[in-house]
């Protein structure tokens, strides 16, 4: 179970910090415990069962953030191409899906292989 102040991601809310954990007023006492999260980049609260079947993970830690970014050089991979707009849909769905760091890295390198192999010239990188 998470604990009060853990940093998670839900859902399409984003990260979030869990709040509290209780039985709110709008729920039967004898039903479960809810998880308030407070969205970080958005206002509002967000109540939801500690046993929700809701997409939710912990934040990756800075170190798992860092072996995976050192993992960008030696992944490789192709852009996806595809005239059925419903087929090119369903693939990305399934990058999306998994919801891991891993996957969402592989599309998106994926997407850029398409974009610089078609419009090489909208692409800038701007120095920070």
């Amino acid at each position: 179970m998470l604990k009060i102040g853990d940093l998670v991601v839900y859902e399409t809310s984003g990260v979030c910090r869990i709040e509290n954990c209780l039985h709110p007023e709008f729920v039967e006492e004898n039903q479960d415990l809810y998880y308030v999260l407070k969205p970080l980049f958005q206002d509002g609260l967000v109540y939801t069962p500690v046993n929700t079947k809701a997409y939710m993970r912990p934040v990756i830690s800075a170190e798992e953030a860092d072996r995976l970014i050192d993992t960008i050089p030696y992944l490789h991979v192709e852009a996806y191409h595809c005239q059925r707009v419903n087929q090119l849909n369903e693939y990305y769905k399934l990058f999306l899906q998994r919801h891991d760091c891993l996957s969402l890295m592989q599309m998106t390198i994926s997407l850029y292989n398409k974009k610089t192999r078609y419009d090489v010239k909208e692409i800038k990188i701007r120095p920070n």
